[in-house]
């Protein structure tokens, strides 16, 4: 039996994203105040910020910018008002980090793409629409996933 993930297996880690993100996401535009919309504001400064340096060459620090997309991403369902659903987000977002390094060897980022999908959510969740956010995250993951998907996954010996 291989521990490899499957190209299968990324499109259903993505799809457990997609499901938990959203969700979390819609819960946090419903109930969400001030706090919420500060934190998420703040996230998504650091990573704009990181990322625009990526982008431009001068800055290549790729575990930092993988940390700042997940306190973005963190922030967006963290007035979502369910512990548990955090810790499933946070599993489920690891785990689709896991599957893209170790299949892919990618590290996500996409350059001038992902830094206007990041804004096309941050957005929405500001202007208090829970649908156009549901919809530009599903948009962000699956343009991740459709591009990890056209690069050849490393091939791995199956083990018995």
């Amino acid at each position: 039996m291989s521990d490899r993930v499957s190209g299968e297996g990324l499109e259903e880690v993505a799809r457990f994203r997609i499901l938990l993100e959203t969700d979390g996401a819609r819960q946090s535009i419903a109930s969400g105040g001030v706090d919420w919309e500060s934190a998420l504001v703040a996230a998504h400064h650091r990573l704009a910020h990181i990322e625009f340096r990526m982008k431009s060459g001068s800055v290549t620090n790729y575990e930092l910018w993988r940390q700042c997309d997940w306190e973005f991403h963190e922030a967006l369902v963290s007035g979502c008002g369910s512990a548990l659903h955090r810790k499933l987000h946070k599993a489920a977002f690891d785990q689709f980090r896991k599957v893209v390094a170790l299949e892919y060897r990618a590290v996500g980022f996409r350059g001038l793409r992902i830094i206007q999908e990041h804004k096309a959510i941050l957005d929405a969740a500001l202007a208090r629409d829970g649908e156009a956010c549901a919809t530009a995250l599903e948009w962000h993951i699956t343009a991740f996933f459709s591009a990890a998907k056209r690069a050849a996954p490393v091939k791995q010996a199956m083990v018995s």
